[in-house]
């Protein structure tokens, strides 16, 4: 795949998520069915921090080194990008303030994100084609459970977490339902 390819399917995912964003109340994206589970607004939050501050600096840096090039990915890894997908098995990490996603201060706000996400998205796909294209050696980074992942392994990351956390939003929005949050 190609930066701009990669980037294309990453639009086609984030649309999901905004299209959706326009359906919800202020109650409802601050809505938790329990105090250790994220309301969909978390959930936003977290795919758009997460790109922002830590997806996207691994690529900038995989771009701007050559260091552990020779290093592989994990096995499980390698099998998640030859399918193109994240498996579905939730991912279940302790409260803390280091990882869980403050409540969005309103849907403004998460627009404002989807923004700069997608700006950086296009800056960095085109990156990695330049990259690729003028034969420049890509180093990698360490990803804290899968080893080692090249500029275009966090490129795809990026989407691929973006489609990942649509289960938890298809089971927030059953919670939305079934509890009659307007």
């Amino acid at each position: 795949m190609t930066g701009k390819q990669v980037f294309a399917q990453f639009q086609e995912t984030a649309n999901k998520w905004k299209t959706a964003l326009g359906t919800y109340s202020d109650t409802q994206l601050r809505a938790q069915s329990s105090p250790d589970e994220w309301s969909i607004g978390q959930v936003y939050i977290h795919i758009l921090r997460s790109a922002l501050f830590f997806h996207g600096k691994q690529v900038d840096t995989c771009l701007q080194t050559s260091d552990n090039a020779n290093e592989s990915a994990h096995p499980q890894a390698a099998q998640m990008f030859e399918q193109g997908s994240m498996p579905p098995d939730r991912i279940k990490v302790p409260a803390s303030p280091q990882y869980t996603p403050p409540q969005p201060d309103s849907k403004e706000q998460i627009l404002v994100l989807f923004g700069e996400v997608e700006v950086m998205m296009k800056r960095l796909g085109e990156e990695i084609d330049e990259a690729v294209n003028s034969g420049q050696t890509i180093g990698k980074t360490s990803h804290p459970r899968f080893q080692f992942f090249s500029a275009m392994e966090w490129y795809r990351l990026i989407e691929m977490h973006y489609r990942h956390h649509l289960l938890q939003k298809e089971r927030l929005d059953a919670f939305l339902a079934a509890n009659s949050i307007q």
